[in-house]
């Protein structure tokens, strides 16, 4: 069987061979059939290997500088590095490996080939050629101190000495770079004598009406405290945190204020799509609101309706209405909503009887009209009140905002200028950056720690007891000025704008307190004890000598930190073994408040004896090492025999099917809405600032970084449509493209240029080719592309793009 099997297979290929055509004819096949492939492939890590070891490209190589083999080592190491370089570009080496990898691809056929390309280092980098370190000494601190204070640490009254202990021990030339060892407390040393009384305070706690959600660092306005219990005395108001072994929130507080009458502002409720009003931490524009002020009472009062309907001037009193975890019943609300209408100054109010509300500008109560006149005292403006969740509704013309008091057994609306709550203000201070005579008062601090309340520019004073990865245990109160409360005081109040994180017990941990026995000088006394018993902490940075005088090494580019000797006692050695995995670690508690793409140098021992730097960047979720290649791509295509690079694509993107092409939306106002920006199966990327009705938006959609480093002549085309403009004159007040060169995670803090491009008519749903837009001047550099998209209360266009390419021209046949 297996000789007649044999013999008939050999005699079948023979008879093939000998009746080729009629074979053929017979089966209908082509004999013009080619192997035309259209490949889109992203290189292996064993191809970077592959490519580096092809004999044509080690010959390519070679020819171009025989002597010094220059380009054949920059070969080999694409073999070993995974990514090309500047001395061994893709375009050389990726035709041999493209040839040898599709070795039948017929004259026609296209590649596109994705990879790993070299990414400059940042230029500061290179600062850090000579770099050393050096420890303060005990001598150091003495002559910091003087005799007059015994302290081994720096404090913040003493950090401005370091240039000059490091001009007094250090020979050094123009550019050297040192990492400063030393102690650090945030509290200046006892200098002695201090023989106050050392008897605590009592406290009186005092409860909030509402609370930060302890989730996320919203900042909410905890409402008004009263102080009606204390009136005709002195008062401090402290604010008392505590911690333990198992839990240390992190604790944020700022613009406090008391007053002796409660002039109070108000929350924004928006109307949702159920009927309901939900609280806003911003003002969405034109639209149906309900505003409401929390009285001190704990209850909810709304704002816009006099007395009786038929009044048309006066106060207004209101009843108190229910508010459930921050939404108000659509039938609850009803009664007291109010239609915002954009104006060219401001917004006018309209009750829910249909009245209009102004100010005649000379009382402080409200008017109400049927008609809008053009007297200017019906036009309103609705801004934040400090940085929480509290709106202050000013009336254009005459200054006045809406306020809930106290009056004669009940609470009001009325309008107030500002001269007249500033007569009933106790004390306001924003504390931003500013300590306002608060102070800290420590009844018990871990001697691991030297302080617990800082004072920041950005987020006013903060507590937390989570220090090295570790809880302590601990308890402190941040202490306001004295506070005088008259016995006529109306109704006294304090409030105060909170965020936390972080607590044991949804806050249970960080509680309210007075006293009326406060000694500031007591108090000073025993946390200069406890500071002068307390160990400090360790502490680094780093300084540049710039041939005459130490100053501390700062960049535009990053920010820099100093891995200080807590981190390597933490470890039980003297450098980092693993940066890689603890950096991420330390960045992530020395930066909690980071951003996507910030960048920070870290100056770290990898050995013993070895100083190091490396750049790590914030993805928006974790830290790690800035990447040292970015992802190019490049087009081949076979002409005739030969594979070579046909032109240069950064970017292509078709956006339908729902696919993003690593666009991102960032919304600078979404005006009450859920989105602006969203991706369709059909149509790409749409915008639109339009549900039932128009919204004041403006978000931009920012394209993946775009490396033109090695373009010459990029092009810029995009296919898109957009309908229900007023005026096709208008679109650049609401649609734009631009491109920026310095963008690092926030379109406000860069730079844009606004690109020309081709427009559909805006008459139908046409898509159009936007044309070629020249990128050549942004050649030789790494760009974001953003589709800026603006509506407001009289225009909400529909813009959609179905595509994005940026590449080279095509060659010319």
């Amino acid at each position: 069987m297996n000789k007649k099997y044999i013999f008939g297979a050999m005699t079948l290929v023979a008879l093939l061979s000998a009746c080729n055509d009629e074979y053929n004819d017979q089966f209908d096949i082509d004999s013009t059939i080619t192997d035309v492939l259209n490949i889109s492939y992203t290189l292996q890590s064993s191809d970077y290997t592959t490519i580096a070891n092809n004999s044509t490209n080690q010959a390519l190589a070679l020819a171009k500088d025989a002597e010094t083999q220059t380009y054949v080592t920059a070969l080999n190491a694409v073999g070993t590095n995974k990514y090309f370089t500047d001395d061994a570009p893709a375009e050389d080496y990726l035709p041999a490996f493209v040839s040898a990898k599709y070795p039948n691809a017929d004259s026609g056929s296209k590649f596109v080939i994705s990879y790993n390309q070299y990414l400059e280092p940042s230029a500061y980098l290179a600062d850090f050629g000579s770099l050393s370190s050096y420890t303060l000494s005990s001598s150091d601190y003495e002559t910091v101190w003087g005799d007059n204070v015994k302290a081994t640490y720096l404090s913040p009254s003493t950090l401005s000495d370091i240039p000059s202990l490091l001009a007094a021990n250090l020979t050094a030339d123009e550019g050297d770079i040192v990492l400063v060892n030393y102690a650090y407390s945030d509290q200046e040393p006892s200098t002695g004598g201090n023989s106050g009384s050392s008897a605590e305070p009592t406290w009186t706690q005092v409860d909030f009406l509402t609370r930060s959600a302890g989730t996320n660092w919203n900042y909410v306005n905890v409402g008004p405290i009263s102080l009606a219990d204390f009136a005709g005395q002195t008062v401090n108001i402290g604010f008392r945190y505590t911690s333990s072994s198992s839990a240390a929130a992190t604790w944020e507080l700022k613009n406090f204020k008391a007053l002796s009458v409660p002039y109070l502002d108000v929350y924004v409720y928006a109307e949702q799509s159920d009927g309901t009003y939900a609280k806003q931490t911003s003002f969405a524009g034109a639209g149906n609101y309900v505003f409401v002020s929390l009285g001190a009472d704990g209850n909810y009062y709304p704002f816009g309706r006099l007395k009786g309907d038929s009044y048309t001037y006066g106060y207004m009193y209101p009843s108190a209405i229910e508010v459930n975890s921050g939404v108000i019943a659509a039938d609850v609300a009803a009664d007291y909503v109010i239609t915002v209408e954009a104006t060219e100054a401001g917004y006018t109010l309209k009750n829910a009887i249909g009245k209009y509300i102004y100010n005649s500008g000379t009382y402080n109560n409200f008017n109400l009209a049927d008609e809008v006149s053009d007297s200017g005292y019906f036009d309103w403006t609705i801004t934040k009140a400090g940085g929480a969740d509290l709106f202050e509704i000013t009336n254009a013309t005459s200054g006045k905002t809406v306020k809930l008091n106290y009056y004669s057994g009940s609470y009001s609306f009325g309008e107030y200028a500002e001269s007249t709550v500033e007569g009933y203000t106790l004390y306001e201070n924003s504390l931003l950056g500013d300590e306002g005579d608060f102070e800290a008062y420590d009844t018990n601090i871990d001697a691991a720690l030297s302080y617990i309340w800082t004072n920041t520019s950005s987020y006013g004073w903060k507590a937390s007891a989570y220090a090295d990865s570790t809880y302590y245990t601990t308890e402190s109160y941040l202490v306001s000025p004295a506070i005088e409360i008259s016995e006529s005081a109306t109704l006294p109040y304090f409030t105060i704008d909170e965020a936390y994180r972080y607590s044991s017990g949804s806050g249970e941990d960080l509680t309210v307190w007075v006293s009326t026995d406060y000694s500031a000088s007591s108090a000073a006394g025993l946390i200069a004890l406890r500071a002068a018993a307390s160990s400090a902490n360790n502490a680094a940075a780093v300084y540049v000598y710039d041939g005459s005088t130490w100053a501390e090494y700062s960049t535009d580019e990053a920010s820099i930190a100093a891995i200080d000797a807590s981190v390597y006692d933490a470890l039980g050695t003297t450098y980092l073994a693993s940066p890689t995995t603890t950096i991420p670690t330390y960045l992530a508690s020395a930066y909690p408040y980071a951003q996507a793409e910030d960048k920070v140098g870290v100056v770290y021992y990898s050995a013993s004896s070895t100083l190091s730097i490396a750049e790590y960047t914030y993805d928006g979720t974790a830290w790690a090492a800035t990447p040292t290649y970015t992802t190019a791509s490049t087009t081949l295509s076979k002409n005739d025999t030969e594979i070579s690079a046909e032109m240069s694509t950064y970017l292509s993107e078709d956006f339908t099917n729902n696919n993003d092409g690593g666009f991102v939306a960032e919304d600078i106002n979404l005006g009450g809405l859920s989105y602006v920006w969203a991706t369709t199966t059909s149509y790409g990327w749409k915008a639109s600032g339009y549900k039932s009705g128009y919204y004041e938006t403006e978000s931009w959609l920012v394209s993946p970084a775009i490396d033109l480093r090695k373009a010459t002549s990029p092009l810029l085309t995009i296919s898109h449509v957009h309908r229900y403009l007023l005026d096709e004159a208008d679109q650049p007040e609401y649609l734009n493209v631009l491109i920026s060169t310095d963008y690092s995670g926030s379109v406000s803090s860069a730079t844009w240029d606004v690109l020309t491009v081709g427009w559909a008519t805006g008459s139908d749903w046409t898509f159009v080719d936007s044309g070629e837009t020249d990128l050549s001047a942004y050649a030789g550099q790494t760009v974001r592309l953003a589709f800026k998209y603006v509506s407001d209360s009289t225009c909400a266009a529909t813009w959609e793009i179905s595509s994005a390419v940026v590449k080279e021209p095509d060659t010319e046949e």
